[in-house]
């Protein structure tokens, strides 16, 4: 496996983990202080726009990644930089539709999510459609975010997108857990504004995550603008090519940056339904918390190895394929997949093995008796 690939997925790695680790640790001072009522309401607010921002990025980070180390393989770095500025420009639009979309949907889904009443497991409509939109925000400033991540991983610039998450969470971690903590023991705000403020993190740790990435835009300014002198012919696209090409790259990744939100989506629309209809109304907010919010989190941890590799792999293969170097395509394919493999399935078997302490470190307030077996 060539080194290029190797560095970038081991930053990619380390800053994929660190920012899991963080993302899972928090929950573990979050859940002592909201339990599974707060939790299941953080995560009614979460769905839709986890569901949102996929529509709203439209896969552009991911294809915007491939585009543009095809065209600095062949040296056409003006049109890398022509579909950048395009990008941005579509990214704020799209933000800004989502946003508003989802801001102004919010009762719909905050009744759909409850079952269909308006009140369930203690949480009314008006509640929820409060945190709905406090994380709606985050819409405005994320896609943004991502597309300047793709941007730097098409020129095999891992370190910005790790450094860049790690800050990311971080940022959106402390504000969550101070702002709970202060709302809920020191104002008495109540759980429902303490949830809204953790939520609210979303953006906190989206202008976190952007600011680092404008550092690092100002350190590298001078290498990236040194490739403005085209080595190679200009492809002259239109705008219109461009983003015809670019959706061709992006659809495959909106449909699978999809389908976990939407997985989650329908259990959250489905479980308190179930739970009602089967006279287990009692526990119907402490299930939809576990299987939705604490569970996922610890499942992740392994799944982040495969993704910082897909990341780190697009733009390398492409590069081969763009070189006609098909021998070194499928090592670095076949390379990636056996590796994948080999730490994946331990770790996923490990987790399972080991339910029971597992759970009982991380969240021994929120019914470990039935969280235990689920997370087997």
């Amino acid at each position: 496996m060539s080194n290029k690939l190797l560095r970038g997925t081991l930053v990619l790695t380390i800053g994929t983990y660190l920012s899991r680790i963080l993302g899972m640790i928090y929950l573990i001072p979050f859940s002592a202080m909201v339990g599974a009522t707060g939790g299941a309401l953080f995560q009614y607010g979460y769905n839709q726009y986890t569901i949102f921002l996929s529509i709203a990025t439209l896969g552009f980070p991911t294809a915007v990644s491939k585009f543009v180390s095809k065209y600095n393989a062949i040296g056409d770095y003006e049109t890398t930089r022509k579909m950048f500025r395009a990008g941005m420009s579509v990214m704020l639009v799209t933000g800004i539709i989502a946003f508003s979309l989802l801001y102004l949907s919010a009762p719909i889904f905050a009744k759909i999510q409850l079952g269909g009443s308006n009140e369930t497991g203690g949480l009314t409509v008006d509640q929820v459609v409060y945190v709905i939109r406090m994380v709606s925000l985050g819409l405005l400033v994320v896609p943004i975010m991502s597309l300047v991540r793709g941007f730097f991983q098409g020129h095999s610039m891992m370190g910005p997108t790790a450094v860049s998450q790690v800050i990311e969470q971080l940022v959106r971690i402390i504000f969550l857990l101070t702002a709970t903590f202060i709302i809920l023991k020191v104002l008495d705000g109540g759980l429902v504004i303490a949830v809204g403020y953790a939520t609210f993190a979303a953006l906190i740790g989206a202008f976190g995550g952007l600011f680092t990435l404008y550092l690092y835009w100002l350190k590298r300014k001078d290498r990236l603008l040194s490739m403005q002198p085209n080595t190679g012919a200009s492809s002259d696209l239109s705008y219109k090519q461009m983003f015809t090409e670019l959706f061709s790259y992006a659809a495959p990744y909106v449909f699978v940056g999809l389908a976990i939100p939407i997985y989650s989506y329908i259990d959250t629309n489905t479980i308190n339904r179930a739970m009602i209809a089967s006279g287990h109304q009692d526990i119907s907010t402490a299930v939809l918390s576990i299987v939705t919010l604490y569970l996922p989190k610890l499942v992740m941890i392994p799944v982040s190895l495969a993704t910082a590799f897909g990341l780190t792999l697009i733009p390398t293969i492409t590069e081969s394929f763009t070189a006609r170097n098909y021998k070194l395509l499928n090592r670095q394919i076949d390379q990636t997949m056996q590796v994948i493999l080999f730490f994946v399935l331990p770790a996923s078997f490990g987790i399972s093995a080991l339910a029971g302490p597992v759970y009982w470190f991380f969240y021994p307030s929120v019914h470990p008796e039935i969280g235990m077996s689920i997370l087997f």
